[in-house]
């Protein structure tokens, strides 16, 4: 699977990793009875740091690896060249 940050870098990620993350924001939507602005918020929260980190123009990352605990914490990722 592919996603556009930043609209302009395809990064890869795991299909089976997207899925884990989508359930972990349901979770925390469920749980805080949040409707779809709040969910918004989770995400964009979630890649603000990675949408900076991409965006360097002397870096060409191709990889983005993350997991149901950047929901969380989105300082736990890697990107990888």
């Amino acid at each position: 699977s592919e996603i556009k940050l930043n609209n302009k870098k395809g990064i890869k990620i795991d299909h089976e990793i997207e899925e884990e993350i989508i359930e972990e924001i349901a979770k925390i939507a469920i749980s805080k009875k949040i409707g779809a602005r709040s969910i918004e918020g989770i995400v964009t929260e979630m890649f603000s740091d990675i949408e900076f980190d991409i965006s360097d123009p002397d870096e060409n990352y191709t990889e983005l690896q993350i997991s149901k605990e950047t929901v969380t914490n989105p300082k736990k990722y890697t990107l990888k060249k």
